[in-house]
């Protein structure tokens, strides 16, 4: 984790079940939680009484980009698949992740570098 500076081998065990939209369940892209797990480690709450309405409005920036660029945000619309068969499963990794994903990392959806900091008049 580079970009955030962060030395962590929990990293990619934390994101290992989100991959192919909820572990193959064609569920929300591993896209888009990724992202909102990003978001969350960089800019996140550090209690429950800090307002997470920034952090929120940041995530559905990124949503709302991602679904204007690519028409859904669930692996089954985004592929068409059943992601638990072996063609599925196959056609996802010839296909997804060298035709679909890898032109996406070169070509990143642009969004606010950082949340709006709530005032402190501001509810939570």
């Amino acid at each position: 984790m580079d970009y955030l500076d962060i030395d962590s081998k929990l990293i990619p065990r934390i994101g290992t079940a989100i991959g192919a939209g909820v572990s193959l369940n064609r569920l929300l892209c591993g896209s888009v939680s990724s992202i909102a797990m990003l978001i969350g480690i960089k800019y996140g709450r550090n209690s429950s009484e800090e307002n997470p309405q920034p952090v929120w409005d940041t995530m559905d920036e990124y949503v709302a980009a991602f679904k204007d660029r690519f028409g859904a945000v669930n692996c089954r619309q985004l592929t068409g698949l059943n992601l638990k068969t072996k063609e599925g499963l196959n056609w996802l990794g010839k296909e997804i992740l060298y035709l679909y994903l890898e032109p996406q990392v070169k070509k990143p959806l642009k969004v606010k570098a950082e949340p709006k900091k709530p005032s402190k008049n501001e509810e939570p």
